[in-house]
């Protein structure tokens, strides 16, 4: 399921690494929903980001509060949040202090069914674990956060997709190979050697 999120209710959001933004699923419209929130003439309606980064990104600058993080970091506070909250969970000693942590989490139980914590696409399962469970915590499911049919055409991983291609063009097993956009020769990680595989491709086309 692919997860859909109301910033327009939302009056305190936590992201973990999540750019919501930009490159996300639906970022055009939770960045004007963010934005609904932020009149400074109303502010009984002022709403309030948190934002751990581990790059910067459009998020973070837009937060009131902003950590920046070791990737290797991201889930030792994920972790350490939801097990404010409840959860069974053991990890590695968070590099965000304790106080910025209860902080966040009196925020979010003092805005019941009007807060969510969100997970970057790019996070661990344990993060996104950490974040539904926090989620299920604070009442957003239902409110903040609701649920829909996952849309992509192959739900999974990019790079391991991208990993089995390169396999069949080695392979001998594609024929016609057309790119879209971009430029995979370049920018796919080297140790794949994309362009040596697309030479044994008879007919590929780049648009």
């Amino acid at each position: 399921a692919l997860p859909i999120y109301d910033l327009a209710k939302a009056s305190c959001i936590v992201s973990l690494d999540a750019d919501l933004f930009h490159g996300m699923p639906g970022s055009i419209r939770y960045a004007r929903d963010f934005a609904s929130r932020r009149d400074l003439a109303d502010e009984g309606k002022i709403n309030r980001l948190y934002a751990f980064q581990t790059a910067p990104n459009l998020t973070g600058s837009a937060a009131d509060h902003t950590w920046s993080l070791k990737p290797s970091d991201l889930e030792a506070v994920a972790l350490a949040l939801a097990a404010r909250f409840g959860a069974n969970v053991t990890g590695g000693k968070s590099a965000v202090p304790d106080k910025v942590l209860d902080a966040i989490v009196a925020d979010l139980k003092a805005h019941q069914g009007e807060a969510l914590v969100v997970a970057g696409d790019q996070a661990p399962a344990s993060v996104h674990a950490a974040c539904h469970a926090i989620n299920a915590a604070i009442g957003a499911f239902g409110s903040t956060v609701k649920f829909a049919d996952n849309f992509e055409g192959v739900p999974g991983s990019q790079v391991e997709s991208l990993q089995t291609l390169v396999q069949d063009m080695r392979a001998g097993a594609v024929d016609v190979l057309i790119i879209l956009g971009g430029n995979p020769a370049y920018s796919a990680p080297s140790d794949l050697k994309f362009g040596e595989a697309m030479r044994k491709v008879a007919n590929t086309w780049r648009l």
